[in-house]
């Protein structure tokens, strides 16, 4: 960012504990999952088979993060801010 003219750059670490299924149902999670961003895409032409397959492999992997209030995981990312120098 500094190479293309921008100053005040900054990198912030944002961490939070992100819930899914709030119910605490995990057919609820698993197909939130399975709907949306990168899964889907990738099961967008696949066999019936293949998409009930990757069903119980996310419900497996889900489960240990299961609670009564619905499925907890840690998500972080970095927040980035600049101002334009011109």
């Amino acid at each position: 960012l500094r190479e293309a003219g921008f100053v005040d750059v900054r990198l912030d670490a944002f961490e939070r504990s992100l819930s899914f299924g709030l119910s605490g149902a995990m057919d609820e999670t698993v197909e939130f999952f399975l709907e949306t961003g990168p899964v889907a895409r990738l099961l967008k032409d696949v066999a019936p088979d293949v998409k009930e397959r990757v069903r119980g492999a996310i419900a497996e992997v889900l489960r240990p993060f299961a609670t009564p209030e619905g499925v907890r995981l840690n998500g972080a990312c970095w927040i980035v801010t600049a101002r334009n120098a011109g």
